[in-house]
């Protein structure tokens, strides 16, 4: 099939918790999820009339370990005080790749047109990292924003080359991208409060 398209994207969604063992090193478990999609794939006659279309997206879901490691603290007494944090991470995924495949003859009506679809699943090891900001958003409480970048190389495009159809290999791993992450404290801070990081 020919192609007029190289491009993807996928998003993630997380939910996790953190325990401080010490001042600078507070490990995280992570529940996230992943949806991304291919552009559509698509191969047309000299009219420019639709014969073949094929479309791909997947979706995972993954558990990660990240030995958070927090640094450049200060006291916590007022609004926006933070630290700096690396993020080095590891990640076991469930990839779900689905594809749906359609074909027609827009010449010969009579020969009807063709709906299929299919789907592959794998199991992917990766490790990743991620440096960011975190800022504490109350002096009460241990609620708090950071702000991070990160490097990821699940390799969903396995899953999704592994599709029927799917000729062309296809490239989805190492992504860089941008996070945003909410800490919700469940503990409130007094006004003695001690330096957290260092």
């Amino acid at each position: 099939m020919d192609t007029k398209w190289n491009r993807s994207s996928y998003v993630k969604l997380g939910l996790g918790t953190d325990y401080r063992i010490n001042h600078w090193l507070v490990p995280e478990l992570e529940a996230n999820v992943y949806f991304g999609s291919l552009q559509t794939q698509e191969k047309t006659n000299a009219q420019d009339l639709l014969l073949q279309s094929l479309d791909r997206d997947f979706r995972a879901f993954g558990l990660a370990f990240v030995p958070k490691i927090c640094f450049g603290g200060s006291e916590l007494k007022t609004l926006n005080k933070g630290y700096f944090q690396i993020l080095p991470r590891y990640s076991l995924t469930k990839i779900v790749a689905k594809g749906h495949f359609f074909s027609q003859n827009p010449t010969n009506p009579a020969a009807g047109t063709s709906n299929e679809t299919f789907s592959y699943q794998e199991v992917r090891h990766s490790i990743g990292l991620g440096v960011g900001y975190y800022t504490q958003l109350s002096s009460r409480n241990t609620d708090g924003l950071a702000f991070n970048l990160y490097y990821d190389n699940i390799n969903f495009g396995n899953a999704v080359s592994r599709l029927k159809y799917s000729n062309t290999p296809v490239t989805i791993k190492n992504a860089f991208g941008i996070g945003i992450q909410y800490y919700i404290g469940f503990s409130k801070k007094n006004s003695g409060t001690k330096p957290l990081f260092f």
